[in-house]
């Protein structure tokens, strides 16, 4: 009588895990809830390179990049001043210049020397020319008296006097060649004269060797300068 009712609780415990897996067995298959997907948007930024540098806060005080101290290499006397401190030149514009009488005249003088010594190279060349003629023929007369005088028809005077002169126009011969060979020497000598005349009268003239401000002129209209005494200082100041 006691193994009734557990025989009966086996069975329906079996019938109720019949009926779950059954259920479970034919349980609808789960659907998906598909949902439209929103567009992505994407930033497009251009990309440049560029130099990152540290900033930095320093004190100090600013210096044109460029200063000339400018001074004559002649003495002289100062004629015109041309600009005045805080005025803008260019490179090249002349800023004082000094009385140029005398470099003038001696710029002059120069050029005659030239001239003259290449005319005198030119009157010595036909010299020579000429004196090489004469002496030849004078040596033919020599000779001719040489040849007289072993005949007796010429004296032994007009021998000694023939000769003399012969010596006389090879001295002379001997002159004109050095000065044709050393004409060349001579006329690079006043070539060099005329040249350094011609940068002295340049050099009247003081200009500037680039563009920027006039700082400073200590030296007026009048004034007596000698070589290598500061009289313009001039400053670029386009970088500082």
């Amino acid at each position: 009588m006691t193994k009734t009712p557990k025989k009966y609780l086996l069975i329906l415990l079996l019938g109720v895990g019949l009926v779950i897996a059954l259920l479970l067995w034919t349980k609808p298959a789960r659907q998906a809830d598909l949902k439209e997907t929103p567009p992505t948007h994407v930033a497009v930024v251009e990309v440049k390179t560029r130099d990152l540098a540290a900033i930095d806060t320093v004190t100090g005080r600013l210096q044109a990049s460029r200063k000339a101290v400018l001074q004559f290499e002649l003495a002289g006397q100062v004629a015109e001043r041309k600009v005045e401190p805080g005025q803008q030149v260019e490179a090249g514009q002349v800023l004082l210049s000094l009385s140029a009488g005398d470099y003038e005249d001696a710029l002059a003088e120069a050029k005659a020397q030239l001239e003259q010594e290449r005319a005198g190279t030119a009157r010595d060349r036909e010299l020579l020319i000429l004196a090489e003629r004469e002496k030849g023929l004078q040596a033919q007369a020599v000779e001719r008296y040489e040849r007289l005088g072993r005949t007796a028809l010429a004296s032994k005077a007009q021998i000694d006097e023939a000769r003399a002169r012969l010596l006389q126009l090879q001295a002379d011969e001997a002159r004109l060649r050095y000065s044709v060979n050393t004409a060349q020497a001579a006329i690079r000598q006043r070539e060099a004269a005329l040249s350094r005349a011609t940068r002295n009268l340049e050099r009247t003239r003081l200009k500037a060797p680039f563009g920027g401000i006039v700082n400073a002129v200590n030296v007026q209209a009048g004034d007596s300068v000698a070589p290598n005494i500061p009289a313009v200082e001039l400053l670029n100041v386009e970088h500082l």
